[in-house]
C-alpha cells in the first residue's frame, strides 16, 4: 500500500473507533496515529482535547494486540514498552474457547514442526560436511526437484545428504507414504473451527467452500453489529493458512483436481488482500503461507488457463486489478484489468470484458456483490475486492503488520 493510503487508513481507523475499547490495533497503525496526534497538536493545540479519547482507545487496542490488558496504560512506561512489540500472529489465546483454542494450538504446532525440521536438516548438512570431503558431499546430496507451485512447502530436508545405507530404505518409504497423502494440520484445525462456529463442514466438503461460507458469516455479523470483532481476523488468518495447505497439494482431494487447487490459490490471494495493508508475503501465517496476494492471483490465473478455464483466469486478473485499486498501485491495476479484458474476450465473455474496461476507468463506482447476500449479481460488482462489502471488510478487520 502507498504511504499516503497507509496513513489515511490508520487515521480513519482511529476516528471510526473513537469509543472502541474492545478491538485490537497493529503496531504500524498505532504509531501512525501517535504521529498524527503529535502533528495535530502542533497545528491545532486548542482542539487537542478532541483526540484524547480516541488516543486512549487506540492504546487499549494496541495492548490487546500484544495480549495485554488495557489497564497497563495506567503505567505508561510499561505500556510504551508493550506497544513496541510486533503484532502477534494471532490474538487468540488458549482460553478463548475450545474450538478456537484447538485451532490456535494446531497453528503453533505447525510452525514449531517446520522450524524443528529446518534446524535438523541444517545440522545434518554441517555434520556430514565435517566427515566427508567436498566431492563426496556433492555426490551424497540428492538433486531434489523444484516446487511445481509457488505455494509448495520449501523442501528443507532435501538439503540433508542421505547416508548410502539408507538410500534404498528412504525411497521405499516415500513410495509407500505417497499412496495416501497426509491431511495438513491447518486444514483439520480450520474444519474443526468451522464446525464449532456452526458452519457445515463434512469430511468430504471442500475447504474452499467452507472458507466462502466463513466470509459470508463474518460479513453478516459486521453488517448487523456495526463493530469489529478481533476473532473475525483470527478466523480469516486460519482460513488463509488452511488454503495454503490445501493448495500445496498434499490434501488427497485437491491432489486429484487441479481446478480445486486453482480455486484455493485464488481465494488465498483474495483473503490475504482483505487482511493485509500492502502486497507482500506474510511472515506470521506459517511456513506455507508466504506468497503475496498478487503472486497468488497470477498463479491461479495460470492454473486456470492450463485447464482451459479462461473465464476464471480473467476473474483472477480482475481481482488483481481491484487489488491495485485498493492499494493505490497503478501498475497492478493496469496489469490486472488489461489481462482480464484479453482473457474474457478469449473466453467469449464479451459482457465481462466490457465491464472490466469500465472497472479500470477513473469513474468506476463500487457496487454490492451477490456473493455476500445472494440474489442477482450486480452488473458492476464482478469481484470480491471490487465490491462495497469487500472494501468495508478491509476497513473493519484488523490487519497484518
Amino acid at each position: 500500500m502507498s504511504f499516503s493510503s497507509d496513513v489515511r487508513g490508520a487515521i480513519t481507523r482511529g476516528l471510526t473507533g473513537y469509543f472502541d475499547f474492545k478491538g485490537v490495533a497493529s503496531r504500524r497503525d498505532y504509531w501512525t496515529w501517535v504521529a498524527f496526534v503529535f502533528a495535530f497538536n502542533l497545528v491545532l493545540p486548542a482542539l487537542s482535547f478532541l483526540l484524547v479519547i480516541p488516543s486512549i482507545a487506540y492504546g487499549v487496542r494496541r495492548m490487546h494486540d500484544v495480549g495485554k490488558s488495557g489497564w497497563w496504560l495506567v503505567l505508561w512506561p510499561v505500556a510504551l514498552f508493550f506497544s513496541l512489540k510486533p503484532t502477534r500472529a494471532s490474538a487468540v489465546t488458549p482460553s478463548a474457547s475450545p474450538a478456537i483454542a484447538e485451532s490456535w494450538m494446531a497453528a503453533r504446532a505447525t510452525d514449531a514442526q517446520s522450524i524443528a525440521k529446518t534446524v535438523i536438516a541444517k545440522f545434518e548438512v554441517m555434520r556430514n560436511a565435517l566427515k566427508k570431503s567436498s566431492t563426496a558431499l556433492t555426490d551424497e546430496v540428492p538433486s531434489g526437484s523444484a516446487s511445481t507451485y509457488l505455494l509448495d512447502a520449501p523442501s528443507t530436508m532435501a538439503e540433508a545428504p542421505i547416508p548410502p545405507d539408507t538410500k534404498k530404505r528412504s525411497t521405499t518409504s516415500t513410495a509407500t507414504t505417497s499412496e495416501k497423502p497426509a491431511e495438513p494440520a491447518d486444514i483439520e484445525a480450520f474444519m474443526k473451527l468451522a464446525s464449532g462456529l456452526g458452519i457445515v463442514a463434512t469430511s468430504d466438503e471442500s475447504p474452499v467452500a467452507v472458507v466462502q461460507s466463513l466470509i459470508r458469516r463474518i460479513w453478516s455479523q459486521i453488517r448487523s453489529q456495526q463493530e469489529s470483532d478481533p476473532l473475525h481476523t483470527d478466523h480469516l488468518r486460519l482460513a488463509i493458512r488452511a488454503l495454503a495447505d490445501y493448495a500445496n497439494g498434499s490434501h488427497s482431494a485437491v491432489a486429484k483436481d487441479p481446478i480445486e487447487r486453482a480455486k484455493a490459490i485464488m481465494w488465498y490471494g483474495i483473503l490475504l488482500a482483505i487482511v493485509s495493508t500492502d502486497d507482500r508475503g506474510p511472515t506470521t501465517l506459517g511456513s506455507l503461507a508466504r506468497q503475496s496476494s498478487s503472486d497468488a492471483l497470477r498463479q491461479a490465473r495460470t492454473l486456470f488457463e492450463t485447464k482451459n478455464d479462461t473465464k476464471m483466469a480473467g476473474r483472477c486478473m480482475e481481482e488483481l486489478g481491484q487489488l491495485g485499486r485498493l492499494l493505490g498501485r497503478s501498475d497492478l491495476m493496469t496489469e490486472g484489468f488489461d489481462e482480464a479484458v484479453k482473457l474474457f474476450n478469449l473466453a467469449g465473455a464479451t459482457d465481462r470484458a466490457k465491464q472490466a474496461v469500465t472497472n479500470a476507468g477513473s469513474n468506476y463506482q463500487r457496487h454490492s456483490s451477490a456473493f455476500f447476500d445472494g440474489g442477482q449479481h450486480s452488473l458492476k460488482a464482478t469481484t470480491i475486492l471490487g465490491s462495497v462489502q469487500g472494501e468495508r471488510l478491509r476497513a473493519q478487520l484488523h490487519h497484518l503488520d
